[in-house]
């Protein structure tokens, strides 16, 4: 999993014009209406988080919404298509990562990937 972060961050920083993840960003991660979706992006905010600050030195605070001012690493769809992406052509496990506005957002096709009871997490796979 930190090989994987690292990689995305490095191609994240390549790929998005220079990007300085500094100890003042945050790290959002919005309200999920599936406590499993929930239970996953909350899991892979503390997973970044961990790795940031073993990697990095950064201590990055974790917050449900996104700061007025100051930058992001915003994860999932909703973030991204309030600040103007699109998920409309991602297919399953389809994932981007992107920078707007000195903010960078992580997400994918979010849509009908787990239901809420354990029997619907492989169907949706």
């Amino acid at each position: 999993m930190k090989k994987l972060i690292g990689i995305c961050l490095g191609l994240t920083a390549c790929a998005a014009s220079a990007v300085e993840i500094t100890k003042d960003w945050k790290i959002v991660v919005p309200k999920q209406a599936s406590a499993v979706i929930q239970y996953g992006f909350d899991k892979a905010a503390k997973a970044l988080q961990d790795d940031l600050a073993e990697g990095a030195g950064l201590k990055l605070e974790i917050v449900r919404t996104p700061p007025k001012g100051g930058s992001s690493i915003c994860l999932g769809a909703d973030l991204a298509r309030a600040a103007g992406f699109t998920t409309d052509d991602l297919k399953w496990f389809d994932n981007v990562i992107a920078e707007k506005d000195g903010n960078l957002y992580f997400f994918g096709n979010d849509r009908a990937r787990a239901g809420t009871k354990r029997s619907e997490w492989f169907r949706a796979q």
